[in-house]
């Protein structure tokens, strides 16, 4: 329906210029909820890492075939305590002469996988100068779960939910040793498809290993987490080949008295 009056109508107010730089007195989460309504540039970086360009709702800066994702940096996390493969009796050696092996670390009663995963996660954000809300997929390959419902990505959320980020991507990749490969697969994956939305994506790989008796060289501990993004300096190539078979090669069966797995040496 439609009226008239008589009363004068007031001027429409000018919208207010835009401000060229972040206003310091917004809070994380609203500033979060402005950026992802809006088309920007990233927080300057340091020269380790290139400018990502972001991207907005339906519009991407990178043609699909010319992104070139890979790894654009990484940070390794081990526990600090540790042994000398040659102080061990018997001495350890690699699994073959172009595996050496120097130190085998574990974890202390205050350590695990997920753990070791919020400290290398934490840590490759601050040392590259990276905002949690820029981070949109994070995905995490372990065999070291400490539930068989949640995930260790959700975990890892902990790291976000003070700066308001939750859009977050990704989940726990299980599969044995394969579980990271398929979680840095999945962060290039996401950045070179139709869905990237500008982001960059994080690859965690994060185990507590106890191996049997006759593999002692796959006793360890240790976490890294690899930012992934375009125009890598160590792109993935676009070829590559999987070859999975259902065997009974490596394997935890539920109810096992040990953390150590059942391993078919020459078969693995």
């Amino acid at each position: 329906s439609s009226s008239s009056s008589s009363r004068p109508r007031k001027p429409a107010r000018a919208a207010p210029a835009p401000q060229a730089a972040r206003p310091p007195n917004l809070s994380m989460r609203r500033h979060a909820a402005l950026a992802r309504l809006s088309l920007r540039e990233s927080s300057p970086l340091p020269s380790l890492l290139p400018p990502l360009r972001l991207a907005s709702a339906g519009s991407l800066l990178y043609a699909e075939e010319e992104r070139h994702a890979g790894i654009v940096a990484l940070e390794v996390y081990s526990p600090r305590h540790c042994v000398a493969a040659a102080e061990m009796d018997p001495p350890v050696r690699g699994a073959s002469p172009g595996l050496p092996l120097d130190r085998l670390s574990t974890c202390d009663e205050d350590e695990d996988a997920v753990s070791m995963a919020l400290t290398a996660v934490s840590r490759l954000v601050e040392a590259h100068g990276l905002r949690y809300e820029d981070v949109g997929m994070l995905q995490v390959g372990t065999e070291s779960l400490l539930d068989r419902s949640k995930s260790v990505k959700s975990h890892l959320m902990a790291l976000f939910a003070p700066h308001g980020c939750a859009n977050v991507e990704g989940i726990d990749c299980y599969h044995a040793c394969y579980g990271g490969t398929a979680a840095l697969l999945a962060c290039a994956n996401w950045v070179e498809s139709s869905a990237w939305d500008g982001r960059w994506a994080i690859a965690v790989c994060t185990d507590v290993s106890d191996a049997p008796k006759q593999y002692p060289f796959m006793n360890g501990a240790a976490c890294v987490a690899m930012l992934v993004g375009p125009d890598a300096p160590l792109a993935l190539e676009a070829g590559r080949v999987s070859h999975i078979v259902h065997e009974w090669d490596f394997y935890k069966p539920v109810g096992w008295p040990t953390m150590g797995p059942i391993v078919d040496g020459p078969g693995s």
